[in-house]
């Protein structure tokens, strides 16, 4: 599981970045904590999207347990 981060812009895709690991397959034992982070020159008009290569994914959306910020440099 993780995540692959993309952005498309002006109807081009680009995987901007990406953090994939091994999961075991008994759901209950799937958790996983996968760091990534970037600087990226961002356009207006471009679309960030962030996905889940894994079906039936479970995602915490609790504040201490799931984190996505941007700063403006």
């Amino acid at each position: 599981m993780g995540q692959v981060v993309s952005r498309e812009s002006q109807g081009s895709q680009e995987t901007l970045f990406r953090c994939i690991r091994s999961m075991p397959s008994d759901p209950d034992r799937a958790y996983n904590s996968c760091y990534s982070a970037g600087v990226f020159h961002l356009h207006q008009g471009d679309i960030l999207t962030v996905k889940i290569p894994r079906a039936n994914a479970k995602l915490s959306l609790s504040p201490h347990g799931t984190f996505l910020g941007f700063v403006k440099l």
